[in-house]
């Protein structure tokens, strides 16, 4: 069954119409109809309106997760090192963990102004795995652009864990995104993103494998 048979199927079984789905996406009956035709490809944000109302995964959904390889604004520099960087702790490619101080690394200036050792694989298919170090520059959350990999403090206990990010600017929502299918995303919104203990650490600007 192809994922638009299914995105049919259980719109019907959760007994909605065609013009209900329409009418929740805001857009119009016919183009909805387009969906469950497989004849128009929705953007994530939309896959993620029609997961939540229709209570299905993003696998469900047909979302092509082997396209995360190619993650904007990441590279892999494994061959250089120059300049010394604070490595200020882990940071979860998995459930989210406390980063503290403990070590340095020596790399080339490539504008970053920490590391961060990963621990995990929530993020194995944009190449980042267990052990690997992730260069961080420091930003505010209106600074990364929807699928850039950052950072992100969620928690008042410190936690902080490494997710594709996407902001939904009008419903005030951010949308932490594994790149494993074994993951599901962490939806933070509204209260969540106001509290002290939700921050941006910075985005991903490179990598370097544990080899």
């Amino acid at each position: 069954m192809t994922y638009y048979e299914k995105m049919a199927q259980r719109r019907k079984e959760m007994k909605f119409t065609q013009k209900d789905m329409a009418v929740y996406l805001g857009i119009s009956q016919q183009g909805y109809a387009l969906y469950e035709k497989g004849k128009r490809k929705f953007d994530f944000e939309t896959a993620l309106k029609i997961g939540e109302k229709l209570e299905i995964s993003l696998d469900d959904l047909g979302l092509d997760y082997v396209s995360d390889t190619d993650v904007p604004g990441i590279i892999d520099i494994s061959a250089h090192k120059h300049r010394k960087y604070n490595i200020v702790g882990a940071v979860a490619c998995g459930d989210a963990i406390v980063a503290d101080d403990h070590e340095t690394f020596e790399f080339d200036d490539i504008g970053a102004d920490f590391a961060l050792r990963c621990k995990g694989d929530s993020m194995i298919n944009a190449r980042i795995y267990d052990g690997d170090l992730v260069f961080i520059r420091e930003c505010e959350l209106e600074d990364i652009r929807n699928g850039e990999i950052a950072a992100v403090r969620i928690d008042h206990y410190g936690d902080c864990t490494l997710k594709k990010v996407f902001y939904d600017n009008a419903r005030h929502r951010v949308t932490l995104m594994p790149c494993n299918p074994d993951y599901e995303p962490i939806i933070l919104e509204g209260k969540d993103l106001d509290k002290e203990e939700f921050k941006v650490l910075g985005k991903a600007v490179a990598f370097v494998a544990n080899l």
